[in-house]
């Protein structure tokens, strides 16, 4: 069975891997959402140097755990179009799209909490 830093390692050498087919190319990029952890920014500064490469900018958005639960808790995914929503910032605008819609299993509120208290 996988461990979650097993996973996490696998994670991090494939976005450097794919950063580095990005600059090969002559591209940029915008990683969102990952590296969640210090931890893993670490590995993921660590892995680009090691290809001599580095970031050169990282923006960080500080709120409140409250603020990061609410946001999180009310996403919805639309299982046929993979469309995202939100229960209160952007809600479907289709009924039937409506009785689609479900939470991800990691945007549960206990899963939610242990993972933005952490």
């Amino acid at each position: 069975m996988w461990s979650v830093k097993g996973l996490e390692d696998i994670a991090i050498e494939m976005l450097a891997q794919s950063m580095m087919e990005a600059i090969a190319k002559g591209q940029g990029f915008i990683i969102d959402g990952t590296p969640r952890t210090v931890e893993a920014a670490k590995k993921l500064v660590a892995s680009l140097a090691e290809r001599d490469q580095k970031l050169d900018y990282v923006i960080e958005f500080l709120f409140s755990a409250e603020s990061a639960v609410k946001r999180l808790e009310g996403r919805r995914v639309d299982p046929k179009t993979g469309d995202v929503y939100h229960v209160d910032f952007k809600p479907p605008e289709d009924g039937g799209v409506d009785e689609r819609v479900h939470a991800h299993r990691s945007d549960k509120h206990s899963f939610l909490i242990d993972l933005v208290l952490k």
